[in-house]
């Protein structure tokens, strides 16, 4: 008998569900502590910031089909490349750090954000 890895059949409704359980403004906190993170492991890096370490929040004007007016979540933190947005945040509970029970889901900002940005969410790196 082969093994085969569960999926979901209703992506977008289970991660509706997780995100009734979320507080409204609970992804300011879930971004806002990602930046912090990043800006730490950035630091322990060595890689020096051109600007003061921060995190920012302000308007972000996405352009497409129209002007999407969204909050956006600014650091000076490590970043991300192309395989690790895709692989971090492009999947439900993944994260490049220590996952447990008592530690990280992969899951705070995605579930929050999802819950309350009906235009979606972007992320840039």
């Amino acid at each position: 008998m082969s093994v085969k890895p569960i999926g979901y059949a209703n992506a977008s409704f289970a991660l509706d569900l997780q995100a009734r359980d979320c507080p409204p403004l609970q992804f300011v906190r879930e971004l806002t502590v990602n930046g912090l993170e990043a800006i730490v492991a950035r630091r322990a890096s060595l890689t020096p910031s051109p600007v003061t370490d921060q995190v920012v929040w302000r308007h972000f004007h996405e352009l497409g089909d129209g002007v999407v007016a969204k909050l956006c979540c600014i650091d000076t933190g490590t970043g991300m490349t192309a395989d690790e947005l895709e692989r971090y945040i492009g999947r439900m509970a993944s994260s490049g750090k220590t996952q447990a029970a008592d530690a990280n889901y992969g899951m705070g900002a995605k579930v929050a954000g999802a819950a309350f940005s009906p235009a979606g969410l972007t992320y840039l790196s």
